[in-house]
Order: structure tokens, then C-alpha cells, then sequence
């Protein structure tokens, strides 16, 4: 099995074979959340999700689309894999344009408390 190495490669693949765990186990000293003084994980995370949703138990096993039967989102990931996706319907919201300018006078824009700024 090792006829084709030579001895130096062996015994730099030994060393490195028994060298790798002890320079693993350096990494666990350097992880940050194992040092004193820094942040804990703590599960505040998953209580505050747990907290959030309506049905504690739809994060262990979510609940399935009543109305749908998932035919719409096959359908449009095979047109992503056969690369014919559609494309997106205008909005009309990129066809808006700027009207005026807030620097000018009566341009109809209000600030926070309501007045109408460059308003005479």
C-alpha cells in the first residue's frame, strides 16, 4: 500500500497524523465563546421564537398549505432548472418619476410635524 512513498513521506504523513489532533484541540481554546467574559449562547433565541409563533409545535413539524398543493412552486422550479424562468410583471412601481424638487418651494412635501415644507 505504501510501496510508492518514500520514507521521508511517511514518516512527515505520521507525524502530521499525530500532530493534527493536538493542533485541533488549540482551536477550541481560541473560539471566543469559550472564553470567560464574552457572550454565552444561552437559548434566548429559540425562546423568543418559541414565544412568537402561534403553535409552539409548528417549529418542530410545520403545518402544510391548505390551499395549495405545491404544483405552482414544482412547476416554477423546473423552469429555473430548464432555465425559462419567467419574467416578473410590471409593478408600475419602477415607472414612477420624481416630481419637483424638496429644495423648491411648493413642492407639497411635509416634514414630521406636518407643515408643508418651502411652503410661503
Amino acid at each position: 500500500m505504501f510501496a510508492h512513498y518514500t520514507y521521508a513521506q511517511m514518516i512527515r504523513f505520521a507525524v502530521l497524523v499525530v500532530a493534527m489532533p493536538g493542533l485541533l484541540t488549540a482551536c477550541a481554546r481560541l473560539d471566543p465563546l469559550t472564553q470567560p467574559g464574552h457572550w454565552v449562547p444561552t437559548g434566548a433565541n429559540d425562546a423568543n421564537l418559541r414565544a412568537e409563533v402561534a403553535n409552539p409545535h409548528d417549529l418542530v413539524h410545520g403545518q402544510s398549505d391548505p390551499y395549495s398543493d405545491g404544483t405552482e412552486a414544482a412547476n416554477a422550479i423546473e423552469r429555473w432548472r430548464t432555465d425559462r424562468v419567467k419574467p416578473l410583471q410590471q409593478s408600475g412601481v419602477s415607472d414612477l418619476k420624481s416630481t419637483g424638487n424638496a429644495d423648491q418651494p411648493g413642492t407639497g412635501q411635509s416634514d414630521a410635524a406636518g407643515s408643508t415644507l418651502g411652503a410661503q
